[in-house]
Formats: structure tokens, C-alpha cells, sequence
């Protein structure tokens, strides 16, 4: 599985990815204190944010854009993860302003509210 991380062990990238994807907070910080870039991707251009926002898990976004991920990256179809979110229901999850391709989505963002 590629990623934008350079030589991160691909496992440990799905460790983050699927972590996010199902809500595992203990596995999404598991990767990212094993040195997992929060922007990383697999196969298909996916990161553990697109993960956590198709699947409205907030307590995963926040923990994620803490880490550094970006909201305006895109997988291989061009999607960011507000894309997914919206797609999938998750009003939850919203944009709460920044810059520079830094938006926040919504989630237990330290400041925003």
C-alpha cells in the first residue's frame, strides 16, 4: 500500500486507516506514536480522515486534525473527507474555518465552537 508518509510500514498504515474507519481511537493513536503521518494513504488514495468522516466518528477527526491532517487532500476519485461525510449523512462533521488548505471539520477540536 502506497503512502504519502515515504518508508512508514505499510501495516501500521492500515492500523490508522482501519482504526479510523471503525472508531478505534486506541489503534489511531497507537499509529500515529509509532511515527504514521495522520495524511498517509493507501491503494486507493484514502486517508484515516476520509475514514473517520464517511463514518462520523468525531472523536477520530479530532484526534487526527490535532495531529496534523489535512481536510483539503484528496483521494484517487478526487474526494476530500467532507466529501465523504457529506455523502454519507454525517452533518456532524462540518468545516470550522482555517486557512491554507487547513479546514477543520467539525469533532472535539480544542478552541472551535
Amino acid at each position: 500500500m502506497p503512502s504519502i508518509a515515504g518508508d512508514t510500514d505499510p501495516e501500521l498504515v492500515t492500523l490508522l486507516i482501519d482504526g479510523a474507519r471503525y472508531g478505534d481511537l486506541e489503534d489511531v493513536d497507537s499509529a500515529l506514536a509509532q511515527g504514521v503521518q495522520p495524511d498517509s494513504k493507501d491503494a486507493m488514495g484514502r486517508t484515516a480522515l476520509h475514514m473517520a468522516c464517511a463514518n462520523g466518528h468525531c472523536e477520530v477527526i479530532g484526534r487526527l486534525l490535532h495531529a496534523g491532517a489535512l481536510t483539503d487532500i484528496q483521494n484517487n476519485e478526487g474526494n476530500t473527507p467532507l466529501h465523504w461525510a457529506c455523502l454519507n449523512g454525517h452533518k456532524e462533521v462540518r468545516p470550522r474555518g482555517g486557512r491554507g488548505g487547513r479546514e477543520r471539520a467539525g469533532g472535539d477540536m480544542p478552541g472551535s465552537g
